[in-house]
């Protein structure tokens, strides 16, 4: 290689290694807000692979989805289960559903507006889909229960002598 192609290698390097590093940092920017509005410590959001796997715990899913990202062709997986807690912390800051179309195609706009709107964390909302790999006490709970009394109290009392009915 020549001088001048070994120059412009290295300038190319170093102009996309800086436009890493500025997406880094404002990534970091944005989840250190949200981590502390939902009740995280902000230096969560420091660690790559960490943030990651708090945010994947934030939005009710299994934290360690975010190691299976790392692993290629099986990521894809991990990448859904991230869109699914995308999903629930939009719900738990009281956006719409369809709020995590925009975390699919841009997901740095989403993560800077819900980090710095006004929205308020609610740490369980109804209809906030559950890890089927989870069975933490904090995933959230359906929105209907059904009574705890297994009395059935719409119908009339039924006396215990009553004789089998014959066919």
């Amino acid at each position: 290689m020549s001088g001048g192609e070994v120059a412009a290698l290295t300038g190319m390097t170093l102009f996309f290694g800086m436009l890493i590093l500025i997406a880094y940092v404002l990534t970091v920017v944005a989840m250190w807000r949200l981590f502390t509005k939902a009740g995280e410590a902000g230096w969560k959001a420091l660690i790559p692979v960490y943030n990651n796997w708090v945010f994947l715990r934030m939005g009710d899913q299994a934290g360690w989805w975010s190691i299976v990202s790392l692993v290629p062709f099986v990521g894809i997986v991990g990448y859904i289960f991230t869109v699914i807690a995308a999903y629930n912390v939009g719900l738990k800051l009281q956006k719409e559903g369809w709020w995590v179309i925009l975390y699919i195609i841009v997901p740095i706009i989403w993560l800077y507006i819900l980090a710095f709107d006004k929205s308020i964390w609610k740490s369980t909302t109804a209809g906030t889909i559950d890890s089927p790999v989870s069975s933490d006490s904090n995933v959230a709970k359906p929105a209907y229960a059904p009574p705890e009394s297994a009395a059935d109290t719409d119908s009339p009392e039924v006396p215990a002598t009553k004789p089998p009915v014959q066919l």
